[in-house]
């Protein structure tokens, strides 16, 4: 009796796959307001033209904005998920990247692709003004040998931290595989 919600997109592609698998599924209105139940609401909206979407929960009267992988690429982006969201108190955002940025002789764009997660983040914390910063995408590390040159610009979660715990008065939460927080606590 697994329901799965998933966005509106024109293909159906997705939907029509989970429904063949037997799943029920709910296909979420695009940056508009669904109601789970009387005590939670979400927003689900794509970036620019991109497949890349966003997911904001509201749950007795929390607000969590989740930007997961969304290309952040200016600050009007930026600003009108802000119009549709406004102001959160968790936020889940990438810290890192986790594609292919070019051969080993291109540390720059990798550089360059590590700078701009720092740069975009803090923008995201000076329009949004979360309680709560917690980096989650991506802790990869390339271990294969054939792309390890990869992890040469990666920004490690010290610095992170250190970045951006108390950057416009918000707590970074450094989370583990099965932690457990709960909201307020210290």
């Amino acid at each position: 009796k697994i329901k799965i919600l998933f966005q509106y997109t024109r293909d159906k592609r997705v939907i029509r796959f989970l429904k063949g698998l037997g799943f029920q599924t709910i296909e979420l209105p695009l940056g508009k307001i669904f109601q789970l139940d009387d005590n939670i609401d979400i927003i689900c909206d794509r970036v620019g033209i991109s497949v890349d979407s966003y997911l904001m929960v509201q749950m007795n009267g929390i607000k969590i904005l989740n930007l997961n992988d969304c290309q952040l690429t200016n600050e009007r982006i930026i600003k009108n998920i802000k119009k549709v969201v406004g102001e959160v108190d968790i936020l889940f955002n990438q810290f890192n990247y986790a594609n292919w940025l070019g051969n080993e002789i291109n540390k720059n764009i990798r550089e360059k692709w590590a700078f701009n997660k720092i740069v975009q983040n803090k923008i995201v914390l000076k329009q949004f003004c979360p309680k709560y910063f917690i980096p989650f995408a991506s802790f990869c590390y390339f271990s294969h040998i054939e792309n390890w040159y990869m992890n040469d610009s990666r920004n490690s979660i010290e610095e992170w931290y250190n970045t951006f715990n108390n950057f416009n008065n918000t707590k970074v939460l450094i989370m583990a595989p099965g932690s457990i927080w709960q909201y307020e606590s210290p």
